[in-house]
């Protein structure tokens, strides 16, 4: 109705916000109504607590957290501590709050909400002067979301061998000629996620997660839950080629609502047609190359605001691989960085 992809939980019981909802819950209750056609009038009936309860008796989902918990931080906090908390509870947003009494188990107040896509805004305009804010000056709120060992190289501070060290660290071989971090190309950059950890171990990227535009929407929303991918790419496969032509994300599912009815059966064409207005067409799919460098990728993210960018042959445009938000931030708050 309001097409709002996250509201936080409050107990009165408790008195604190005590979880989240997001769109993933919403394409949990979707799957499970599928799945279970005679329990989709009771569960639309449900409070917040009893769906709540029965998703972790059923154990429905993979969630790396317990569904009462509320990852978050106070305004006082660093943007590189929120990042990190971020990393370890695996969640792609972090509250911020404010405590309202003296009582510290009470956190009565949200202040904000700072997500990963976000704080990419605001390091490609500290760093590169990217504008992302319709001409708003440069901010240097974004470097200190960064590990000092990264600071350092982006200032200059730490010595030419320290920083080679760190660089060296970073793509796990010989830096040669390059003076910074950004400027390394992903084909270098062998830590750089998860399909780039698996190209150095195994000399080649892991299939990736993919569906074709008659794929029943139903498929594409198991795979994103069960995968823990915020988005998919959806194919041709046409001469036996994975053309990226769209990506089906999470925040898509709450505009693909048609009359109050959703039908997961429909094809993923036909679901996607439905998230803009009429005689819109969808923004082309967010893609990257081998030879992009980390700071071509953090702008690509910035600019493009999205959260997941699609790896492509330059030459075929095949889909080689997917690379997340959450993977370049892990990346920049590794230690060893």
């Amino acid at each position: 109705e309001t097409q709002v992809s996250t509201c936080f939980v409050w107990s009165s019981e408790r008195r604190r916000y005590t979880g989240v909802l997001s769109i993933t819950e919403y394409i949990k209750v979707l799957l499970f109504c599928e799945g279970n056609p005679t329990e989709a009038e009771r569960v639309s009936n449900l409070s917040v607590k009893q769906w709540l309860e029965m998703k972790r008796d059923n154990r429905l989902g993979n969630s790396s957290a317990p569904p009462e918990s509320l990852v978050s931080a106070t305004a006082d906090e660093s943007l590189a501590v929120c990042i990190q908390r971020m990393l370890a509870n695996k969640v792609r947003r972090l509250a911020v709050v404010a405590d309202d009494s003296e009582d510290p188990r009470y956190e009565t107040s949200i202040l904000a909400v700072i997500t990963f896509d976000i704080l990419m805004q605001n390091v490609a305009n500290s760093l590169f002067s990217t504008d992302v804010f319709g001409g708003a000056s440069r901010s240097a709120a974004g470097l200190s979301a960064l590990p000092p060992s990264v600071q350092s190289i982006v200032h200059g501070d730490g010595g030419q061998e320290e920083d080679n060290e760190a660089l060296g660290s970073a793509v796990g071989s010989a830096t040669g000629a390059y003076r910074s971090i950004f400027d390394i190309p992903f084909v270098r950059l062998t830590r750089l996620g998860k399909a780039a950890q698996h190209k150095a171990l195994h000399g080649s990227y892991p299939q990736p997660e993919v569906v074709t535009a008659t794929t029943p929407i139903a498929d594409a929303l198991k795979m994103l839950i069960d995968k823990s991918l915020h988005a998919v790419g959806v194919v041709d496969g046409a001469n036996n080629v994975n053309v990226v032509k769209d990506a089906i994300t999470r925040n898509d599912v709450i505009r693909m609502e048609t009359g109050g009815v959703f039908n997961l059966q429909v094809p993923v064409h036909e679901a996607l047609a439905h998230t803009e207005g009429p005689g819109s067409v969808r923004p082309p799919v967010a893609v990257f190359y081998e030879t992009d460098t980390l700071r071509e990728i953090i702008e690509h993210f910035a600019t493009r605001r999205v959260s997941v960018l699609f790896l492509v042959d330059p030459k075929t445009d095949a889909l080689l691989a997917q690379l997340s938000i959450s993977e370049v931030f892990s990346f920049l708050s590794e230690s060893s960085i």
